[in-house]
């Protein structure tokens, strides 16, 4: 799927998943909104990766870990799978990238619950949904983008992200067998 978005002239560079997650099994869907610029540097080899070192996968992955939110049960995506480098999705870029987000939903048969991480992501879905388009009927729940400009926002994201993760996690718990 990933190979015939890249293909063609002036294609955007959509990075790979990471085959680190639960890839087609997965019961969560972690949509953030955009690759990070870093990311871009990578080209051709670029993932969407909770491994990434910009600060909002450090800092995805480390809430994780602390409410024992596992990778096998988690796949990780953007809204917009392609670099905006110095801003945040617009309306037309979610909407260009919405056949790109309904196609990798449809590839998720055990899919339960989408976490939308940040507005741009919630927005993303919540268009898809009506437009009619979504392939299924999943738990949405909503967190702040964990990369905020000051302080005591990214702390107020993070505190949020850790309640939110934190459900998820009791969700996966209590329904897995």
């Amino acid at each position: 799927m990933v190979r015939q978005w890249r293909d063609g002239p002036g294609s955007p560079v959509v990075p790979w998943f990471d085959p680190d997650d639960a890839g087609t099994a997965a019961r969560v869907l972690i949509l953030m909104e955009s690759p990070a610029p870093a990311t871009a540097e990578m080209g051709a080899a670029a993932f969407c990766s909770l491994d990434n070192a910009d600060r909002s996968n450090r800092t995805m992955r480390l809430v994780m870990t602390e409410v024992g939110l596992a990778r096998s049960a988690c796949v990780k995506w953007n809204v917009v799978p392609w670099v905006l480098p110095t801003r945040a999705p617009t309306v037309a870029d979610i909407d260009a990238a919405r056949p790109m987000l309904i196609a990798v939903l449809a590839q998720l048969p055990a899919l339960e619950i989408v976490v939308t991480v940040g507005r741009p992501a919630l927005h993303g879905l919540t268009r898809a949904l009506w437009a009619g388009e979504l392939p299924g009927l999943y738990r949405l729940v909503s967190t702040p983008h964990p990369s905020q400009r000051t302080a005591l926002a990214a702390i107020a994201a993070a505190d949020r992200l850790r309640a939110t993760l934190t459900r998820v996690t009791e969700h996966i718990a209590t329904t897995e067998g």
